[in-house]
């Protein structure tokens, strides 16, 4: 019997700590224009990555974020971007100087397909580590 509830406490707290790494910021479109970027690569605007803010990047070249996945959802607008819903899989290639905590710059690639090639604009995204 104290298995069993120890079980479930457990299972509560990792569950728990699973939501809580949850975050909700915006993202925007941002271009390399051939600029290396703080994991070391450089990248077309075609590409498709994401640079996160320096909250998690902590102003260190390849840090421990570089390459890492995130999976974004496209939640909304109230600039005029389009693609409500769409989901992506991007990997972090470059730190975001300006963004607030959880928020997310998108390379021309990662944006056009999260927001159905809409032009620059601001979306309200939903995004964990994958």
């Amino acid at each position: 019997m104290l298995f069993g509830k120890t079980l479930v406490a457990l299972a509560t707290v990792f569950g728990l700590s699973a939501a809580a790494a949850h975050n909700n910021g915006r993202g925007t479109i941002y271009f390399q224009a051939g600029v290396t970027g703080s994991c070391g690569k450089t990248e077309p605007d075609s590409a498709v990555i994401a640079a996160i803010s320096n909250t998690f990047m902590k102003g260190q070249a390849n840090s421990q974020y570089c390459g890492r996945k995130i999976k974004v959802t496209n939640v909304g607008s109230n600039s005029g971007a389009k693609g409500k819903g769409k989901t992506l899989i991007v990997p972090v290639e470059d730190t975001c100087p300006i963004c607030g905590e959880n928020d997310i710059y998108f390379s021309l690639g990662a944006w056009n397909k999260l927001t159905d090639n809409s032009a620059p604009a601001t979306i309200i995204i939903d995004w964990d580590f994958v």
